[in-house]
């Protein structure tokens, strides 16, 4: 009896497990036979690439519009750099932008070496250095000229003493002077050396062109004389200029009409003056011997 109680037990189990089967199967066998649907026909169209119901169409322009949406963010945050907006058109190889010009870093002086180094004045840029320009020097942060600069005569600090210049970067004293103990002079005007070092003129002299003379101040030197020549009649304009007898010197000229000498017609006379002269001098004669 209990075998037999087993035996329907176990018929029931296979039977169970037989009916399950042959229903998967059924069903596999009516998916396989159902016609495709469009969906998944074009599902398997496109490589693979499923889109379901109206999401296949709606939902692909919107996407598309949210694409190009987030291109055109990604492209305006790359086209910023540094808060500055990059402006069109290519600089050369030796130019670079800056404020929307192109620039040579190497020559520019308000963009030397960077965009925004600005030289400051007086200096110009040279291979990205602000420098003085050519023929000057940097001293103490200004530019100098050292051939002519008696503070910085020939090199930075040099300085020369006040009696000198610099002339051709060393310090020398001026045209026309040389050095007497250790001081420029002017030999042509100085009286301590008159034409030489050491040569000095009287207490009444002065050096002039070089030689010592009679120092007349306001008046004039006629043969180591001093003189005014606008009222001095021996030299009257000038030295040696003498008026002639009966006239004055006055401003420099002489002026006035000179006295003749006895027995001589006076000054200026002569050829038919000189004749009525001496007819009249005759008459005066006549006269007197009545």
């Amino acid at each position: 009896m209990r075998s037999a109680k087993w035996y329907v037990i176990a018929l029931g189990l296979l039977l169970a497990a037989c009916s399950g089967e042959i229903e998967e199967r059924a069903r596999e066998s009516s998916v396989s036979l159902a016609p495709p649907s469009p969906s998944s026909a074009a599902g398997a169209a496109g490589g693979g690439r499923v889109v379901a119901g109206a999401g296949a169409t709606g939902g692909g322009k919107a996407g598309a519009a949210d694409a190009i949406a987030a291109a055109g963010k990604a492209g305006a945050t790359a086209a910023v750099s540094g808060g500055t907006t990059q402006q069109t058109g290519a600089c050369t190889a030796v130019e670079t932008r800056c404020g929307g010009s192109c620039v040579s870093l190497a020559s520019d002086a308000a963009n030397c070496g960077g965009c925004g180094k600005a030289c400051a004045a007086g200096l110009s840029c040279h291979e990205g250095l602000c420098r003085c320009a050519a023929g000057f020097d940097m001293c103490e942060g200004s530019c100098v000229e050292l051939s002519k600069d008696p503070k910085n005569c020939g090199e930075c600090g040099a300085s020369c003493r006040a009696d000198e210049q610099c002339i051709a970067g060393a310090c020398d004293c001026a045209v026309g002077q040389l050095v007497c103990d250790g001081t420029c002079r002017d030999l042509q005007s100085d009286r301590s050396n008159c034409g030489a070092c050491g040569m000095s003129c009287e207490a009444s002299d002065k050096c002039e062109r070089g030689e010592c003379t009679l120092d007349c101040g306001e008046l004039t030197n006629c043969s180591e004389t001093c003189v005014d020549t606008a009222t001095d009649l021996a030299n009257c304009g000038e030295c040696g200029n003498a008026c002639a007898e009966g006239q004055r010197c006055q401003r420099g000229r002489c002026r006035g009409t000179p006295t003749a000498a006895a027995g001589s017609p006076a000054a200026g006379s002569g050829g038919r003056n000189a004749g009525a002269a001496g007819r009249a001098g005759s008459a005066s004669s006549a006269g007197g011997g009545d």
